[in-house]
């Protein structure tokens, strides 16, 4: 933290934080809106107002008009799970290892007392709006759907299972024994520049390293690494992260450190290869063990850089072990915590204050973005391990949740009485501020932050702007005005995730966009006393075309064996016909939704299983995939047509829900000082809010 940032005094600062809860939305469906809500601002002089304002907070330099609370499900999942362990010796000595012990600095002066607001009203505020904001009112109970898709678990592609079962495929043993390498040995690697051979110099209790054959690196200096990363941050990272699969693929408990003359990408330092934890037979470019890859044409042995590379690669090699479908933006930012946790200063923060409008949870690999995103998430997971300690970041990593989803479950379970929209705008606030004089969750004690870009300077009344957000974004305003102001938020009310069915329904089976994910919807069905039967439903999907597939199947031997069938707007899939790309743009298609009839005559007469299945890549997403009106239509000789309701329905990934879930926004107002005075500005159930504030008189 700094307390010595040079910034204008008695500035006032608005964070608008977008998407709280809809950041699930963007977590389960990313890419699935380019722009995640929109949202109106105005500042007009109020002096003629002012004698009617509520008083607000004590010194009277914010009034708020009917205000309201979002609300929040009230959800709690249970306390950590973990067994009590004994934190390593770490370093540095300052380190946080335990919720109970968090080393924040005890403030020099009070903080003061965040002001109690009038009880909400449900009745929208009297504005005039532009057209482009959506508004209608959101229904309590529609906030139950954001906890469902909150506390659903979405089941990670196991590659080798599927290709087994579904593509039918003998790729022989999933997992072997293998003999250890001895120190000297000589082995080749596939690796992203072609083969090569390396050599084993040092094998240690859980390492190996290899070196690429032509590559010298000097022995003293090895032996330093070797020591340092076994006796010292070997320790560190199993605590925090537990460890790699043990005894792996390959039946060895070692893990394997392949030191590489150069990869062809100068600005790769290094890479773990999720590939390799799976056998030839169903992927040929795999090394067949746990293994992380150094760059030392980017590299210098024993430095602070190589040292932060290798242990960012080895929580990513730890994570898989743990979750195998954790969302990219997380796993990025614990990687950067293992740096930062070991005693290194190896990650940068600079690069998303700079950029503080990019969004948390997702991730863009574009020169001109991908810092930012690393930055983010850096700024993100080191907050929360300072604010929640180590067993949370322990409880974190396990969670079979994703992204914003485990924040939400591990949250819950260590600090329930705060939700996870308040812990996000803290963030954006300390991201801001930077300093535990305005209060414990406004600063970092292990970081030295820069003030932020900010998005908006009003320097004159009357002002007024429409503004896109993406999902959890944060856009700070600067109102660099003196005297008293009137102030209007308004933003978008709910966000679409599909289209309407057409058949009217209020809720429908839905799959986010995920990556490595697979989910499956499964129903049965008695078939025994029927003639005819034919399997009918609507669907949707905008899936990553040519790698992303939804399958229909059908099993009459209680699910040992499955057989894909054949829907009419099916493609060729990886393992048979699938459903793929975007459903909209197929012929017929009823308001993006596409009707299927599939007849199951030939299995009539026994009982049967349905499966939907939806399985995703590693990379690339569309926005998801979703089911209605799913029924078999049956006939029984001498009966009418009838609709056969299913004996069970069991379901992994996919949640009931609408097809719209509230849009929600955090707003929060900064106020600089000795210290900064932070208020939460609560919006009604219309996201609006209208509010006077005195800017002082230097604004």
């Amino acid at each position: 933290m700094n307390d010595q940032k040079p910034r204008k005094q008695q500035n006032l600062i608005i964070i608008g934080l977008s998407g709280c809860l809809v950041v699930l939305l963007c977590i389960m469906c990313a890419g699935a809106l380019a722009l995640g809500g929109l949202f109106y601002w105005e500042q007009i002089n109020s002096d003629s107002v002012v004698q009617n304002a509520l008083d607000g907070s004590a010194d009277g330099w914010l009034n708020t008009a009917v205000p309201t609370l979002l609300p929040t499900p009230t959800l709690v999942s249970g306390l950590s799970t973990l067994p009590p362990g004994s934190p390593q010796n770490l370093t540095p000595e300052a380190m946080i290892t335990d919720a109970a012990a968090t080393a924040i600095p005890t403030p020099s002066t009070n903080p003061p007392t965040p002001e109690v607001l009038p009880t909400p009203t449900p009745a929208p505020l009297a504005m005039h709006l532009p057209a482009q904001i959506e508004q209608q009112f959101i229904a309590p109970d529609a906030y139950q759907d954001i906890a469902t898709l909150y506390l659903a678990e979405y089941p990670p592609y196991d590659y080798f299972e599927t290709a087994v079962h579904l593509g039918k495929h003998d790729l022989g043993a999933r997992a072997f024994a293998r003999q250890p390498y001895n120190q000297g040995d000589v082995q080749a690697f596939q690796t992203e520049s072609g083969t090569v051979e390396a050599t084993l110099i040092v094998v240690t209790d859980h390492i190996y390293f290899w070196v690429e054959n032509g590559l010298d690196l000097e022995e003293t200096a090895v032996q330093t690494v070797v020591t340092r990363l076994e006796e010292d941050f070997y320790p560190q990272l199993a605590y925090l992260f537990e460890h790699e699969w043990q005894p792996g693929i390959d039946g060895d408990p070692h893990f394997s450190v392949l030191h590489l003359n150069g990869t062809g990408n100068d600005y790769e330092l290094g890479y773990f290869f999720k590939q390799d934890e799976y056998p030839r037979t169903l992927f040929s470019e795999s090394n067949e063990q746990e293994i992380v890859y150094l760059n030392m044409d980017q590299l210098e042995l024993g430095s602070d850089l190589y040292y932060g590379t290798l242990v960012h690669e080895i929580q990513h090699l730890f994570q898989w072990h743990l979750d195998k479908n954790e969302a990219t933006w997380l796993n990025e930012g614990l990687s950067q915590l293992a740096e930062l946790y070991v005693g290194l200063d190896t990650a940068w923060a600079d690069a998303y204050l700079q950029q503080p409008t990019t969004r948390l949870n997702s991730w863009d690999y574009d020169e001109e973005n991908i810092d930012a995103h690393y930055s983010a998430s850096y700024l993100f997971v080191t907050y929360f391990w300072e604010q929640l300690g180590d067993t949370a970041v322990r409880e974190l990593v396990r969670n079979p949740s994703n992204g914003l989803a485990s924040v939400y479950q591990t949250l819950k379970g260590f600090k329930p009485q705060t939700s996870l929209e308040d812990f996000m705008a803290n963030w954006a606030v300390a991201n801001y501020l930077d300093d535990f004089n305005s209060g414990a969750e406004y600063g970092y004690v292990n970081l030295d932050l820069y003030t932020p870009n900010m998005h908006t300077r009003a320097r004159q009344l009357p002002f007024n702007e429409t503004l896109s957000a993406e999902q959890f974004s944060v856009q700070y305003v600067d109102l660099d005005i003196s005297g008293m102001a009137n102030i209007t938020f308004a933003a978008d009310t709910y966000v679409t995730l599909t289209t309407p069915p057409p058949s009217g329904s209020d809720t429908i089976w839905y799959v986010p966009a995920l990556n490595d994910t697979h989910a499956q919807i499964i129903s049965t069905y008695d078939l025994t006393n029927q003639s005819q039967a034919t399997l009918t439903f609507d669907t949707w999907y905008d899936l990553e075309e040519d790698y992303d597939f939804a399958y229909v199947e059908i099993s009459a031997d209680n699910g040992t064996t499955w057989n894909i069938l054949y829907p009419e707007h099916g493609v060729a899939g990886k393992y048979g016909p699938a459903l793929n790309g975007h459903s909209d743009t197929v012929a017929g298609a009823i308001n993006g939704w596409v009707q299927e009839a599939i007849t199951l005559d030939s299995f009539v007469g026994q009982n049967v299983q349905i499966r939907f299945q939806v399985l995703t890549d590693f990379e690339g997403l569309g926005r998801g995939f979703a089911l209605d009106n799913i029924a078999i239509n049956t006939v029984r000789l001498g009966d009418p047509a009838y609709n056969l309701p299913p004996i069970n329905i069991t379901t992994q990934g996919f949640s009931r829900i609408g097809h719209q879930i509230p849009q929600q926004w955090a707003l929060r107002v900064v106020r600089n000082g000795s210290p900064a005075e932070v208020l939460p500005v609560p919006l009604n159930a219309y996201n609006q809010v209208q509010f006077n504030v005195d800017l002082g008189v230097n604004g």
